[in-house]
């Protein structure tokens, strides 16, 4: 009977006694494969041997076949032991990655982006970038941030100039109270040497020129006040600061203190 379909049968362990390789060829097999993922190139080529051999011994013709093996692509382990994919969603095959999940896997592959043909990037739905592609989003990237640099400076600058009049009005708001403090203090000792020289004031002519002279005091002091709280937002405050110290001699906070001991 004339047969068009070819038997081809691998060898593998079993087969490779002889009198089992003979049963196999007088059966009909035509091809012998020899996978060449497993076994050494010696096991090979004996096996090889051993099929011409028999083939002319049984006085049949048997073709051995040689399959190479190709480059294996391995992805690499899940962390939870396996991903869930879904149709349509985007998973990044990555050389770098260690343990994958549903949204990206690592593989033993690692020239593969280096490997992978430029014509690729002309397949429908494949989107392939290569490292002047990166280096360009990159490039564009730092501008859109330089062009922003303005805007960061000018925030930065605003932002020192509050912390700048804050800080100087720490000064300015114990200075203010000094200065009322000590123009209290003349007021008082004056308002009595005063009310000493002349025993004959009534209490309403006291009263009225007690209220009289705090009303004087708040007007003198508050044109200085005024001043004193714009030189804290304007940056002249330190300035301001020490020449009200010594125009009305007024200590620093803690400096008596320094002095007497």
């Amino acid at each position: 009977m004339l047969r068009s379909t070819k038997i081809v049968a691998t060898l593998g362990p079993a087969s490779g006694d002889p009198a089992v390789l003979e049963k196999m060829i007088r059966a009909g097999v035509d091809v012998a494969r020899l996978n060449f993922s497993h076994g050494s190139a010696d096991d090979h080529r004996k096996r090889a041997e051993l099929v011409r051999e028999i083939a002319r011994k049984a006085g049949r013709t048997v073709a051995i076949m040689c399959d190479l093996q190709g480059p294996k692509i391995r992805i690499g382990k899940f962390r939870d032991g396996k991903a869930a994919l879904q149709p349509g969603s985007r998973f990044i095959l990555d050389a770098n990655c260690k343990l994958g999940d549903d949204e990206r896997v690592g593989l033993d592959y690692k020239e593969l982006p280096r490997d992978v043909e430029p014509a690729v990037g002309e397949v429908g739905n494949v989107f392939l970038y290569d490292i002047d592609d990166l280096t360009q989003i990159v490039d564009e990237n730092l501008e859109r941030r330089k062009s922003e640099l303005p805007e960061a400076e000018r925030m930065v600058a605003a932002s020192v100039d509050d912390f700048w009049a804050w800080y100087t009005s720490l000064e300015v708001v114990p200075l203010i109270r000094a200065l009322r403090g000590h123009a209290e203090s003349l007021r008082q000792m004056e308002l009595e040497k005063a009310f000493r020289r002349m025993q004959h004031l009534s209490d309403d002519d006291r009263q009225a020129i007690e209220v009289l002279t705090k009303q004087l005091l708040n007007k003198v002091l508050h044109e200085p006040t005024v001043r004193l709280r714009e030189a804290a937002g304007n940056g002249k405050g330190p300035g301001v600061v020490e020449a009200a110290r010594y125009l009305f001699q007024l200590d620093p906070p803690g400096s008596r203190e320094t002095k007497s001991e």
